[in-house]
Order: structure tokens, then C-alpha cells, then sequence
């Protein structure tokens, strides 16, 4: 037996010896496991897109719904270091893409979060984006750093699409994925970078900016809140953080849509006299913003008939003062379909996409792209 067992193992050592060979002569080599290295926020291959600024220790941080950030990365595995806020207790949602895979959403635990990034094939880099799918009220979040083999910038679209708007526009209730509609608090089904916006730029090849705040309106807002969308909208954080946005800064969009109405409840000549108002004034002062961008004023897509037609008609007053007043480079879009399947009678995420779809058709026919 001893014998035998001699012969088998010197059997082995030059059945081993002979396929250390085949990969020399082939010029392969074991698989080592690459350490990763750290990359700190602040490095210039990471996109920051959205009302990002320096947070605490100078790490970008953003508050603003839809913001998110971009890089690539080699090797199979990515390790992102994220820092919530906790405000009042509660947790913000992210949704991460790697390549093509599939958007995951999931909400942070702590107030320091590795999130670890898993590639599904094997290529040279791999493309993320982590988006910030809660909105302002929940709180910042910061970026404290990246660990991968290698980073990589991504290169940026020309077009930027920037949405002004409440909770529709912030995609709140419209993601019932972890909880029944109906069953949950109201920050637990948002979804920002599903929602119309964040599609429809996608759709188009385009980065986005979500201006958006749930409850609010251009001159009456709802829910308990005192401000509308005007006096908070140069603000780095809305109300939530109340830091000035400096606007001389920030990237020159390319159509500008503004989807507000729904909260500012237009049942008299008196509430629409005081919208429409509102409305020019901040249309005005908008345009010294942005002298070249396209704007599009939108009605309500989860209003009523009743309500979608009076937001219409004041809209329209609106638009033809501007025309006379200003320039003819805006326009009016109405929803054809009402959109209210999610909770508190929002949109739901399929329904965000079909929105999406009539907008997508509009911007094309009316050749607004560059």
C-alpha cells in the first residue's frame, strides 16, 4: 500500500509540473486577488450631477432628490462609502446601476454605509451610478469615498434636463417594491430615479436635475408647509438647507420643465389670479438663469379632469404673457392621461413610465433637441 501510495503521489507532482508548463508556454498565470485602492471623494472622476456642495470635512453632499453620482471602475468588485444624515431618525433610499444590469433600490442602515458593488460579467471597466431616490426633507447624503482596483471617468452627455415640480416629480409615492401603498410612512416609497424625469433624460441620452419638493406650489402649498417653490428654489437644500444655490455656477440646462399646480388648489379666480402672478414673476426670473434653455409648463398628470382644466387655462394665460413680454422659446404640454394609482393617489412607478412616453413623444415632435 505504501508503495502505491508512492507511485500516485509522484504521478501527481508531474501531472502538476506539466500544466504549470502548458500556462507558461501559454502565457497565463493563476488568478491573484488585485487590492483595492482608495479613492477619495473629492477625486475629479466622479460625476456629482444635482445640487451637490461641500458637506462636512469638504465631502460632496447633496440633499435634492435625483441627484446622483457616476464613475467607472475596474475589476469585479466596487466598495462605495456613503454617509446619511439620519434626519429625524429616518433613512434615505438609494438605487445603484451597474452596466445594464438592472437599478436596485435599497434604503441605508446607518450613518455609514459600504455599499458593495458586484459586476455580473467580466470587461474592462464597469459604468455606475448611484442616485439619491429620497427627497430633501429625508435628509444628505455625503460621499466619503470609493474603493476599487482602478477608477475611471465617465464621459458626460451634452444635454441636461432639469424638472421643477413637487412630489410627483420627486417620485414619492410611487415604489411599493418593500411596502404595501397604504401601509408605510410617506417616505417609504420613493423612488426618484424611476420616476418621469430621470426616464424620460435617460430615454434621451441626457443627465438630469430634479428642482422638487413634495407638498408645494408655485403660490399655495399643502401639508403644512409656509414656502413655495420660488423663494426656496435658489437654496442648496430648498428649506431643508438653506444655504444659497449659487446659480452663476451651475450647468446651463437644456429644456427646463415645470410641473407645478397639483398643491395649489385653482377652485377660484382669486387662487388662480395669485398662481398665475407667481408663476410669470418666477418664469421671469428663471430666464436670467437660463437665457437659452426651452421651457415647458406642464398641468398636473395626477390631477383631475376639473383640476388638470383649470391648471391648463391659467397655464396658457401664463405662457401668452411671456410670449409678449419675453420670448417665444417656451411651451405647454397637458397630460392626456390622469395618473393616480400609487399612495395618496400619486403616480405608481408604471405609470411614471407612461408619462414618460407622452413626454418623450412632445420633446420629439416639437423639436426641441439640439
Amino acid at each position: 500500500m505504501l508503495k502505491k501510495a508512492k507511485v500516485t503521489l509522484w504521478r501527481f507532482v508531474l501531472l502538476s509540473a506539466l500544466i504549470g508548463s502548458l500556462f507558461l508556454l501559454n502565457g497565463c498565470h493563476a488568478p491573484t486577488k488585485t487590492a483595492l485602492r482608495f479613492f477619495k471623494a473629492q477625486d475629479q472622476r466622479i460625476r456629482k450631477v444635482g445640487r451637490f456642495f461641500k458637506g462636512q470635512h469638504a465631502a460632496p453632499t447633496v440633499y435634492a432628490p435625483g441627484a446622483y453620482l457616476e464613475f467607472a471602475f475596474s475589476g469585479p468588485t466596487c466598495e462605495v462609502l456613503l454617509q446619511d444624515q439620519e434626519r429625524f431618525g429616518k433613512h434615505n433610499f438609494i438605487v445603484y446601476q451597474i452596466d445594464h444590469q438592472a437599478p436596485v433600490r435599497i434604503q441605508l442602515k446607518a450613518a455609514q454605509n459600504t455599499l458593495l458593488l458586484k459586476a455580473a460579467k467580466q470587461q474592462k471597466f464597469h459604468r455606475v451610478r448611484i442616485c439619491k431616490a429620497s427627497e430633501a426633507t429625508t435628509g444628505a447624503i455625503s460621499l466619503l469615498g470609493i474603493r476599487c482596483e482602478q477608477l475611471y471617468k465617465v464621459q458626460a452627455p451634452k444635454l441636461l434636463f432639469e424638472f421643477i415640480g413637487d412630489s410627483i416629480t420627486c417620485g414619492n409615492g410611487a415604489d411599493a417594491s418593500e411596502v404595501p401603498f397604504g401601509k408605510g410612512s410617506w417616505d417609504a416609497y420613493h423612488n426618484a430615479y424611476m420616476s418621469y424625469g430621470p426616464l424620460l433624460s435617460r430615454a434621451l441620452g441626457a443627465d438630469w436635475r430634479l428642482s422638487a419638493v413634495s407638498g408645494i406650489g408655485m403660490a399655495s402649498s399643502c401639508c403644512g408647509l409656509r414656502y413655495q417653490m420660488p423663494a426656496v428654489y435658489d437654496q442648496i437644500g430648498f428649506s431643508t438647507y438653506q444655504e444659497p444655490l449659487n446659480m452663476k455656477q451651475q450647468r446651463q440646462p437644456n429644456i427646463v420643465l415645470i410641473t407645478l399646480g397639483q398643491n395649489d388648489r385653482l377652485r377660484s379666480a382669486v387662487a388662480q389670479q395669485r398662481y398665475e402672478h407667481a408663476y410669470l414673476r418666477f418664469l421671469k426670473r428663471l430666464r436670467t438663469y437660463y437665457p437659452n434653455a426651452s421651457f415647458i409648463c406642464c398641468n398636473s398628470p395626477m390631477a383631475t379632469a376639473q383640476d388638470k382644466a383649470l391648471q391648463s387655462q391659467s397655464i396658457q394665460r401664463v405662457l401668452d404673457q411671456f410670449r409678449r413680454t419675453q420670448d417665444t422659446n417656451i411651451h405647454f404640454f397637458a397630460y392626456r392621461g390622469i395618473y393616480r394609482g400609487g399612495n395618496d393617489k400619486h403616480p405608481t412607478l408604471a405609470q411614471h413610465r407612461l408619462m414618460k412616453d407622452e413626454l418623450l413623444g412632445f420633446v420629439k415632435n416639437a423639436s426641441l433637441l439640439p
